[in-house]
């Protein structure tokens, strides 16, 4: 991989991180989602909100690569070391010294707004 590929994907999971951290939406009408995929698998995602084609995006990235997505949210939760073991360790060990749980936590209501 190269850097601005790792720093893209810190990205999307520092932003994964944040909104999991959220109370659960009361969104329930999941029918108004579509998932199109052209002939080389790329997904289109079409949905009348954006909050609809956010949920139809995450949707998609897991049905691509659900392994990846999960191991990456145990790493932001400082949790990969339970899964990885010694390799796993060192992860967590930089995001608790980063305090990145921490400053999700502080900075979440000021920064993100409902809209």
């Amino acid at each position: 991989m190269r850097i601005s590929d790792n720093a893209y994907f810190l990205t999307l999971l520092s932003l994964l991180f944040l909104f999991s951290c959220q109370e659960p939406s009361v969104y329930d009408d999941f029918e108004s989602i579509q998932i199109i995929r052209d002939k080389w698998g790329v997904p289109h995602i079409v949905a009348p909100t954006d909050e609809e084609v956010a949920y139809g995006l995450a949707w998609a990235q897991c049905e691509d690569d659900f392994n990846t997505i999960q191991e990456q949210m145990l790493a932001l939760k400082g949790a990969l070391g339970s899964v990885k073991g010694k390799e796993g360790i060192v992860a967590d060990f930089a995001i608790k010294f980063m305090g990145v749980t921490e400053q999700a936590k502080a900075r979440y209501k000021s920064e993100l707004s409902p809209n």
